[in-house]
């Protein structure tokens, strides 16, 4: 059995070469390509596949098993569980003690990205982008921020971040609907492009002057 997580991030030759794989598969032997979404794969690839839809598991599933298992506040245990995504095996293996202040850091850094100056803005970008195997976290917890943000004026109690409330909802008296809007739509752009192979730093750097307020919305 072969297992490839996170399919989406192939390259054109690592996707080429298991396209060759699938036309003709070795003997008794499976493959199973692990992805978000089909529509980030090459059709051909798709198209020799048998779709397996797995649901992720609810955050306060996973949040309980880690209060359970290891003893962990509830705030805490929360926060892993939101940035596992649904899985549980990479909620057990997150440290707290590395990612919590990592995150922290991180969400402070982005609320001064308003006033930052634009050497600044592309400095932080460029951290961002070296730090490939954090990248992708960095931007959900960014993305969840701003989505908590826009929650606190409409369902408060729908709030992930549950440790972070005060500072949520100082956010949410200083941020309209439609700067949050913008500033989501931007962290998703971000994400897709990334996700389509566009330099990571270059998406980046735009996404920072969208949040910053120097680029109009996306179309």
């Amino acid at each position: 059995m072969i297992i490839i997580n996170d399919a989406q991030t192939m390259k054109a030759e690592a996707s080429n070469a298991i396209l060759k794989i699938l036309e003709e598969p070795p003997k008794d032997t499976h493959i199973i390509l692990t992805t978000l979404q089909t529509m980030d794969l090459l059709p051909t690839i798709v198209s020799r596949c048998q779709h397996i839809a797995f649901r992720p598991l609810p955050v306060a599933k996973i949040a309980d098993v880690l209060v359970a298992r290891q003893g962990l506040d509830p705030d805490t245990a929360t926060a892993l569980a939101i940035l596992a995504k649904g899985s549980l095996g990479k909620a057990q293996s997150a440290d707290p003690k590395k990612w919590m202040p990592w995150r922290r850091h991180l969400l402070e850094r982005i609320g001064s990205v308003p006033t930052d100056s634009i050497h600044a803005l592309f400095v932080f970008a460029d951290a961002l982008a070296r730090d490939k195997d954090k990248l992708e976290d960095a931007l959900d917890v960014i993305n969840i921020w701003f989505r908590d943000i826009l929650m606190c004026k409409f369902h408060p109690e729908k709030i992930l971040n549950t440790d972070l409330v005060d500072s949520i909802e100082s956010a949410s008296e200083e941020l309209s609907v439609e700067e949050l809007l913008k500033k989501i739509t931007a962290v998703f752009a971000a994400q897709r492009a990334i996700l389509r192979h566009v330099n990571p730093r270059l998406a980046l750097e735009v996404m920072m002057m969208r949040l910053r307020g120097d680029l109009g919305a996306l179309a």
